[in-house]
């Protein structure tokens, strides 16, 4: 078992459906690990359902709130020598995700680590993969903040950009590297992202379109017309017990390959 102290930050707002559950999995970890609760603004009572599950809280207010500024205030609040991030709506699937987490510092060149099972040619992903500046050719994907870990020392010298709307994630992932260090992902520490399909299917769109220009600002994204979009949607169907049909018809994924076409098409 790793010796290293994590502090993972949970940012919500308005959360009260889930954040029990995920925090309560966070003190279920096989690693103790400080819980930094980060909140801007919840109305639901998603900080008195969290206040006995955490070590700290931490408010600002929702006109104010950027990813990044969200998990540098967070990270300034931790105690840990690895701080870690979980979104609010994304449950680790065991116990022993944070400790496979700390496992991947024993290589001394890793700055954070990640799960993910494919990479970013689409191949599937089913051991230990090291990125460096030779993999930085896809800027949309990569490093996320979904549930993501990093050593505290590198994040002093390279905090979140706390201006950005989104991809925060990807350019500061882009800077560790080019400063020499390594990013770790491993399937094992993998956490869904199927909250990103809740909601509505505009707010799919603005999220994923947002995601698509600001990742430019980490480097490279491949070209996407038109043309792309189409042939991804009439072709790319997902592998699930949904039909054919259901999925050419999905308003969510039109607005997928609309989003990645005009994200691309603008970059920030």
């Amino acid at each position: 078992m790793s010796a290293l102290q994590a502090s993972i930050i949970v940012r919500t707002k308005d959360e009260a459906h889930n954040v029990v559950a995920v925090l309560s999995a966070l003190r279920a970890q096989t690693v103790r690990a400080e819980i930094i609760l980060v909140d801007s603004g919840s109305t639901d009572g998603t900080v008195a359902l969290a206040r006995p599950l955490i070590d700290e809280l931490v408010e600002m207010p929702a006109a104010e709130y950027r990813p990044g500024r969200a998990l540098n205030l967070g990270a300034a609040a931790a105690s840990g020598e690895i701080h870690g991030a979980l979104s609010a709506h994304c449950r680790p699937t065991d116990e022993g995700w944070l400790e496979r987490s700390l496992a991947l510092y024993d290589d001394a060149r890793v700055a954070g680590t990640n799960g993910t099972n494919r990479l970013a040619d689409g191949s599937h992903l089913a051991n230990l993969f090291l990125q460096g500046p030779d993999h930085l050719t896809d800027m949309t994907w990569g490093f996320s903040n979904h549930a993501s870990t990093w050593r505290a020392d590198v994040w002093t010298e390279h905090p979140f950009d706390a201006t950005m709307p989104a991809s925060e994630d990807r350019v500061w992932a882009a800077e560790v590297i080019h400063a020499g260090w390594l990013l770790a992902f491993h399937p094992s520490i993998d956490v869904a992202v199927t909250h990103r399909w809740s909601g509505t299917p505009l707010a799919y769109y603005r999220r994923l379109r947002d995601e698509n220009r600001w990742a430019q600002r980490a480097g490279p994204v491949p070209r996407y017309t038109v043309g792309d979009a189409v042939r991804s949607w009439w072709h790319e169907i997902p592998e699930d017990h949904h039909s054919t049909a259901f999925h050419r018809l999905n308003p969510k994924r039109m607005a997928e390959k609309g989003a990645i076409w005009s994200g691309r098409r603008r970059p920030a």
